[in-house]
């Protein structure tokens, strides 16, 4: 009897844990930069291995007719840890166009650590599951993840998230 007890509770165990979810994000199971590739608002493609290997990375998941979007641009262009320790990558799934005038209106071709793409292949929003935007993803200079924020982020967390 006790060996149909002990039997039934390993059978009970094993099978609840086979029934749990897995809950981490794609971007926790793997913590390296992922690959990617974006139109840039000259419809040429860039990718992650464009990026230069000794900086951190910041990618920013925007809209360009997005309020919050516009103020969390602001507020990074304002932290001089960013352009000195690190590549912005702004990616957005609207429409190119949408990009240009975005990037025009900002004048972003004055920050050459600033790059814009369009996610045409769809790769963001399955990997990153963003709630809403702006979405701060921050990786390391071994380009390992260090931490994700949605909505938009105060400077100081933005300065923490770029500490070596």
């Amino acid at each position: 009897m006790k060996k149909i007890i002990v039997l039934s509770l390993l059978l009970v165990a094993g099978f609840s844990s086979i029934a749990q979810k897995d809950t981490l994000q794609p971007y926790e199971k793997n913590r390296n930069l992922p690959d990617f590739s974006l139109l840039n608002v000259d419809s040429i493609v860039f990718t992650n291995k464009t990026l230069a290997a000794d900086k951190n990375i910041i990618l920013m998941l925007f809209n360009p007719d997005c309020d919050h979007c516009q103020k969390q641009l602001d507020d990074l262009l304002s932290i001089g840890d960013v352009a000195r320790k690190a590549e912005l990558v702004m990616i957005s799934v609207v429409p190119l166009k949408f990009n240009r005038e975005f990037y025009q209106k900002n004048k972003l071709e004055k920050y050459s650590y600033i790059h814009l793409g369009q996610d045409y292949k769809g790769f963001c929003i399955p990997f990153y599951k963003p709630h809403s935007v702006p979405v701060l993803v921050f990786y390391d200079k071994k380009k390992q993840f260090v931490s994700i924020h949605q909505g938009n982020a105060e400077k100081q967390l933005i300065i923490d998230a770029l500490k070596d």
